[in-house]
């Protein structure tokens, strides 16, 4: 199972406020700003649903249907089709920050201006709801079913393209945002979606080992190789989170919880060496008595 996830609020915002001469694509940005206004309310939504009945499935739809809009938004931004008659600038609540500890998912937002800083919070969204949605399906995985592979497969896959987007978000869009002022989350700093990504590819693999261990055709040395990539992974991940630093700190929670999948997974991988060696000597105790 992957990290438990508290998505993010929106404040509500409209698009023709920032626009100038927006006539030629009115229909367009009212239904962008139609779009965005869906995933504030599902996000909303969210809050006041016991964890065991959310729909992370839904919230996944609902980013995927905005985010065509936005993107064209930004590219006719790029490309002086649409110009700004004032900074764009939208609020949502950091829920990686340590604050988060504190005060739960009513944590304060955090008003930032560009149109990147949206783009920046939509696809982190997309891919904590992502994520939660592995867990979802993993949940629903009864062993020995007919359908127990490819829910293994399903599970994976979200947190692959979790990993993707994390990874995205990194290398592709923070780098765009011009001027962050000092004030920005945590979600904000590359290394933080650098070390999402390495986790959701590490908790990936280990569905992919579990999944093999379920056919018993698996060697032990192989697992405990995986395991201590996995390990490795996540001690990348714990380095990243915690060389961040400014205004705001990583979560305690999400800190701890990245170490400790470190210290599990390294465990794991040594249990595996062990049970190796141990058919190894097996074997040779068996040869030798022959």
């Amino acid at each position: 199972m992957s990290y438990t996830y508290s998505l993010p609020t929106t404040g509500a915002m409209s698009f023709v406020d920032f626009l100038k001469d927006v006539n030629p694509y009115s229909s367009e940005i009212s239904d962008a700003t139609a779009q965005r206004g869906r995933v504030r309310t599902v996000l909303k939504g969210l809050k006041k649903e016991a964890q065991e009945v959310r729909d992370y499935r839904h919230i996944v739809n609902t980013v995927e249907d905005y985010l065509p809009y936005l993107v064209s938004v930004i590219n006719c931004l790029d490309s002086g089709e649409l110009k700004l008659k004032k900074n764009i600038e939208t609020s949502w609540r950091s829920t990686l920050s340590d604050h988060i500890i504190h005060t739960g998912s009513n944590a304060p937002r955090i008003t930032c201006p560009d149109i990147y800083y949206e783009l920046l919070f939509v696809l982190m969204t997309y891919g904590y709801a992502c994520s939660m949605q592995s867990n979802d399906i993993l949940k629903t995985i009864q062993e020995g079913s007919s359908t127990a592979s490819a829910k293994y497969n399903k599970a994976a896959d979200s947190l692959n393209t979790a990993a993707s987007v994390f990874n995205y978000v990194a290398y592709e869009v923070i780098p765009k945002w011009r001027q962050p002022p000092e004030n920005q989350p945590v979600e904000t700093v590359k290394e933080l979606p650098v070390a999402l990504s390495k986790m959701a590819l590490a908790d990936a693999q280990y569905i992919a080992i579990n999944k093999a261990l379920l056919t018993g055709n698996v060697s032990k040395s192989l697992v405990a190789k995986l395991y201590i990539g996995i390990g490795g992974q996540y001690e990348m991940a714990y380095g990243l989170v915690s060389s961040i630093t400014g205004t705001q700190e990583v979560s305690t929670d999400l800190k701890k919880y990245i170490y400790d999948g470190a210290q599990f997974y390294k465990a794991m991988g040594k249990k595996y060496l062990a049970l190796d060696a141990n058919d190894n000597q097996q074997v040779y105790d068996l040869e030798y008595h022959l």
